[in-house]
């Protein structure tokens, strides 16, 4: 359900992991776990909506190769640094991640929303609902 609210799961769910106190092989074991799955299930899930066919489920498979030498380098570096480095490097990494995600969209919404701007919200056009009913933005 992280992931879903985040729109990218990664770095949401492993700050979720660490905060849990998950460390060392075993967050390599069920971030690894996690990516994959998540992954699966949406593939399928677009899929199954017409929104990904044949050709983009084979491009999208050729995209996790970048995943899963992410998911060895990690091991790898898990292997030879200390377990508080470790934490300290996936936090520093996914908070980094969840900023790139969060900063654009907080400026879209602040030039979106700047009162005296001709795109604000006071200016916007009608919503038009279904049912034929204009709700203001």
């Amino acid at each position: 359900m992280l992931g879903g609210l985040a729109g990218q799961p990664g770095p949401i769910v492993f700050l979720y992991l660490l905060s849990c106190g998950v460390s060392g092989g075993r967050f390599v074991q069920y971030s690894s776990i996690y990516v994959a799955l998540a992954s699966v299930a949406l593939t399928l899930a677009m899929g199954r909506a017409g929104a990904i066919g044949l050709e983009g489920a084979a491009f999208s498979a050729i995209c996790t190769i970048p995943i899963l030498f992410g998911m060895w380098v990690g091991q790898r570096v898990r292997e030879v640094v200390s377990a508080r480095l470790f934490r300290k490097l996936v936090l520093a990494w996914s908070s980094w991640a969840v900023f790139s995600m969060v900063e654009p969209a907080c400026r879209s919404y602040s030039r979106h929303m700047l009162p005296d701007q001709p795109w604000s919200r006071n200016t916007a056009p009608p919503i038009v609902l279904p049912n034929g009913i204009k709700a203001a933005p």
